[in-house]
């Protein structure tokens, strides 16, 4: 379950009402920025995952979904948490009634885009079939070029680079393979059926850009729009 998030700075505009998974691995919050509907009351269903900055379990959904992966301190926690929700089949909750104002500061800091990209390599490695990794590989790829290039650009190359230097670790590679086994082998859904409520544009207006917005997001949505033809498992 998760509050409904406002922003602190003006309490009229929602910060969060869940957040929405992208098939890439990204994450952002849905709603943000929207004029808050005062009179919403109703507990609805997430199509994406409940934020950790709201949210609350029921102490056995905790204990089954395997409580929080320390592997990704500091970003994409919730995410992780939210995707192994998806893979055994159970559904999160904004409820709106409960009202948390968030004091949010979007800021891309250097050490927030290594916990970022390396975190968002990781839940594809952790969660994905490895036949769905194959069919993402092309556009994986294309997108990591992309990032280098904004990485250098941008000023943290040097983050970019220890993600690849951590990727290329024997012992990252056993922890990866570890967390793998454990959550393939107790997944009840399947990747056809996650995809079906995962996003093939990233929708945030904090990093929104003529770049992103045509020529990013209707590349990555077109490319998923294709997979889910191919992908039946």
């Amino acid at each position: 379950y998760q509050s409904k998030m406002l922003l602190h700075s003006n309490k009229e505009l929602v910060n969060s009402e869940g957040n929405l998974f992208h098939y890439l691995g990204f994450g952002f919050t849905d709603g943000y920025n929207k004029l808050n509907d005062k009179d919403e009351s109703e507990i609805k269903e997430l199509k994406g995952y409940v934020s950790g900055c709201a949210i609350a379990f029921h102490k056995d959904v905790y204990e089954k979904l395997g409580g929080w992966n320390e592997e990704y301190y500091m970003y994409h926690d919730d995410l992780e948490m939210g995707w192994k929700a998806k893979l055994l089949g159970i559904k999160s909750y904004l409820v709106p009634n409960s009202i948390v104002y968030h004091k949010y500061e979007f800021s891309r800091s250097v050490q927030m885009v290594y916990y970022m990209e390396r975190n968002r390599y990781l839940a594809i490695l952790h969660f994905y079939k490895w036949q769905t990794i194959i069919i993402f590989l092309p556009i994986l790829i294309v997108l990591d070029l992309a990032m280098w290039l904004y990485s250098i650009i941008g000023g943290w190359g040097f983050q970019k680079l220890k993600v690849f230097l951590y990727f290329i670790r024997i012992t990252s590679w056993k922890k990866i393979f570890q967390t793998r086994k454990k959550v393939q082998t107790i997944r009840k859904t399947t990747d056809k059926q996650i995809l079906n409520s995962f996003e093939g544009k990233v929708l945030f207006q904090e990093i929104n850009n003529p770049i992103l917005q045509y020529f990013g997001n209707p590349i990555m949505n077109l490319y998923l729009k294709l997979a889910k033809k191919v992908i039946f498992w």
